[in-house]
């Protein structure tokens, strides 16, 4: 037997990854998105770059991490279409389909998915092999393979998940 909905949530949920986590400021460029792997292209859990000069990327394109410029986070998740895990529509997907044209922000607040604990004002790295999203604290030493995002953590967070980031390109890189 089912039952009626009994309690209604006051609050809403915390957002989407790749949304706006206020109304502040924001600064995006539009690419379209051409990665090696496709599965790479997560909105909200993926730093992109653009190919340096190399002829192997048209103008206005952009990868999920690489060593190239930083685009900055895949943002604006209801913009795109969700062709859904398999192609099938009921079972939704941040992924993003290559050849798609999608939005890169450098500046504003968005939520996005950390791949570890966070803590309020850790700088927050991504792994240049797929674009992935860390928290390092601050004076931390960039390991290799990775690139900084011009960007802190807004809300810490105590394992891997949905949190908070603020993107400034006047925060530079760490020194």
């Amino acid at each position: 037997m089912s039952s009626f909905q009994s309690v209604i949530n006051i609050s809403s949920a915390a957002g989407v990854q790749g949304d706006q986590y206020d109304n502040s400021p924001v600064v995006s460029s539009p690419y379209t998105i051409v990665s090696s792997n496709e599965a790479l292209n997560l909105v909200g859990a993926t730093f992109c770059t653009v190919d340096s000069g190399a002829s192997t990327f048209a103008a206005g394109t952009c990868q999920a991490g690489g060593t190239g410029i930083n685009a900055g986070l895949l943002i604006s998740p209801n913009n795109y279409v969700s062709y859904g895990v398999g192609n099938q529509p009921l079972a939704p997907t941040m992924q993003v389909k290559n050849y798609s044209a999608i939005a890169c922000a450098t500046m504003g607040r968005f939520y996005a998915y950390l791949q570890a604990a966070c803590s309020y004002g850790d700088w927050i790295a991504y792994k240049q092999l797929d674009g992935t999203i860390y928290c390092l604290a601050p004076n931390s030493t960039l390991p290799t393979g990775y690139a900084w995002a011009n960007a802190i953590a807004i809300i810490a967070i105590s394992e891997a998940g949905l949190g908070a980031i603020q993107l400034s390109p006047g925060l530079g890189v760490p020194v």
